[in-house]
C-alpha cells in the first residue's frame, strides 16, 4: 500500500457485497475486504459478479455479461477510483437486489514504523 505524500495515512480500497447470495461457500470470494490498490479492488469485484452470474436468469445474466465485457466502462471505474471516488454495480435478479462496491478508504497506521529507540 502507498503512503499519501507527507502523511502517514495509507491509501486502501474499501470492497463489499449485498444481496450475494452464500458467502460461506468456496466459489464466493468474500463479501467484505480491504485491498491495496485500484486494480485489485476491481478484479476482486469482477470475480463475486461472475460467480453470481451462473444462477441468473436471462435478462439480470445478459446485464452482467454487458458489464463484465465493457473494458471502457472497467477503465471508467478505475479513473474513479484513482481519484477517490467510490464505485458499484448493481443487479436485479427478480428476487432479490445485489450490489458489489468499492470504495476509497484512508487506514490510520496502529503502529509507529519508526521503532527507533531514543533513550
Amino acid at each position: 500500500m502507498r503512503t499519501r505524500t507527507g502523511t502517514w495515512l495509507t491509501e486502501a480500497y474499501w470492497c463489499h457485497a449485498d444481496g450475494q447470495g452464500d458467502p460461506g461457500t468456496p466459489a464466493h470470494p468474500p463479501p467484505t475486504c480491504l485491498l491495496p490498490t485500484a486494480g485489485r479492488a476491481m478484479d476482486w469485484m469482477r470475480a463475486c459478479v461472475r460467480n453470481a452470474a451462473g444462477g441468473l436468469d436471462h435478462h439480470p445474466f445478459m446485464a452482467v455479461w454487458r458489464w463484465l465485457n465493457d473494458q471502457d466502462g472497467l477503465d471508467t471505474a478505475l479513473a474513479r477510483l484513482r481519484d477517490g471516488a467510490g464505485y458499484s454495480f448493481s443487479v436485479d435478479t427478480g428476487f432479490d437486489h445485489r450490489t458489489w462496491s468499492v470504495h476509497p478508504v484512508l487506514l490510520l497506521p496502529l503502529l509507529d514504523d519508526d521503532r527507533s529507540d531514543s533513550s
